[in-house]
């Protein structure tokens, strides 16, 4: 682009929003982000850069982000595409801008577990949503939230409708039916039921990597989530094992340092010790603790769940003065009264 057209920033930037944005649609997230930052960045350097552009790359930015597990950067991002899209009363193109920042704006609320905000932003979703296809995609969060707040039965209901409209609406192998199934999936793991929520999980990672591919963030993230399930019940060990490798390898792969890779690799340190390679579960937990302590406050189940693992290896690796720190530090932590398994459950249901 500098060699055709000089040094031309809203030239340069626009290729670089159009790559992002393609990069991204692939499946290739880590590369849109680069393309997507460079953009923001020359930009930043055109005084008659126009505000709609400027939103666009920072929605498409924070969805980016968001879909990734980085939360905390992609919250400022998508606040601010959300403040000027609503400030121009948008319609048309704009307005499903607007409703696409704020659905990742309310997944960054609820996998923080923060549930009333969560709660406003979907409620204004749903006036927003301009289709039947982006209502449906609203409902879903509305019935997930209904779940996360101790409504599960009402939840699941509203989900299993959800699944047939999506069937019928986007097809039986979409990635958007897949989605509900996942949560379905997640649903009645939260209801302890292990062999439905492992059989909607099984169906939701088969559309995933025939549609999306096998080293899809999505892919990544069920393949967590069941690693994590046959991990905490103790059901196939083995297996348990590899998913949670799996997972770990696509989503540091496509997501780095973040809330996702961080309980990946919590569950995959839950796999290993159920193997009793206490060892390698301590690495693995360690780098999992650290991680999620970037990104997660000191309450969220998450890292509550992992942290008590982790002083439980410690201790059996003979480490009992790193173990004891760690059980002072849990003991500190105002909810951390929940018992393990249900930590380690929500663990799962929140990513």
């Amino acid at each position: 682009v500098p060699g055709r057209f000089g040094h031309a920033p809203p030239v340069e930037a626009r290729v670089h929003s159009m790559l992002g944005w393609s990069l991204q649609e692939l499946g290739s997230f880590s590369d849109a982000e680069a393309e997507l930052r460079k953009a923001l960045e020359l930009l930043a350097q055109d005084a008659a850069t126009s505000p709609t552009v400027l939103t666009r790359v920072k929605g498409l930015l924070g969805r980016n982000l968001m879909t990734r597990g980085k939360y905390d950067e992609a919250e400022p991002l998508l606040r601010e595409a959300i403040a000027s899209l609503e400030s121009d009363m948008p319609r048309g193109e704009e307005e499903q801008e607007l409703v696409l920042a704020l659905n990742s704006l309310f997944g960054v609320h609820y996998r923080m577990g923060r549930y009333e905000e969560a709660r406003k932003v979907n409620a204004r979703a749903l006036q927003l949503a301009p289709d039947r296809k982006s209502r449906l995609v609203e409902r879903q969060n509305t019935a997930s939230l209904l779940i996360a707040t101790g409504q599960k039965r009402e939840g699941l209901a509203e989900l299993e409708k959800i699944l047939a409209e999506a069937q019928a609406l986007f097809g039986e192998t979409s990635p958007e039916t897949a989605l509900v199934l996942q949560n379905i999936g997640m649903a009645y793991d939260l209801l302890s039921d292990r062999e439905r929520a492992e059989s909607y999980l099984r169906q939701a990672l088969r559309i995933q990597e025939s549609v999306l591919g096998r080293d899809h963030p999505a892919v990544g993230l069920t393949l967590s989530q069941l690693g994590g399930l046959l991990a905490s019940t103790r059901k196939n060990p083995e297996e348990a094992e590899v998913l949670c490798r799996r997972a770990t390898e696509i989503l540091r792969a496509s997501s780095g340092d973040s809330v996702l890779l961080g309980v990946s690799l919590g569950n995959l340190g839950v796999a290993l010790c159920n193997r009793e390679d206490t060892v390698r579960a301590e690495a693995a937990l360690a780098e999992a603790v650290s991680m999620l302590e970037r990104h997660l406050p000191e309450t969220h189940p998450s890292l509550l769940a992992f942290t008590r693992i982790l002083h439980d290896v410690l201790f059996v690796n003979g480490k009992t003065d790193e173990s004891d720190g760690w059980l002072l530090r849990i003991e500190a932590v105002p909810s951390s009264g929940e018992r393990g398994w249900l930590l380690l459950r929500k663990a799962n249901a929140s990513m």
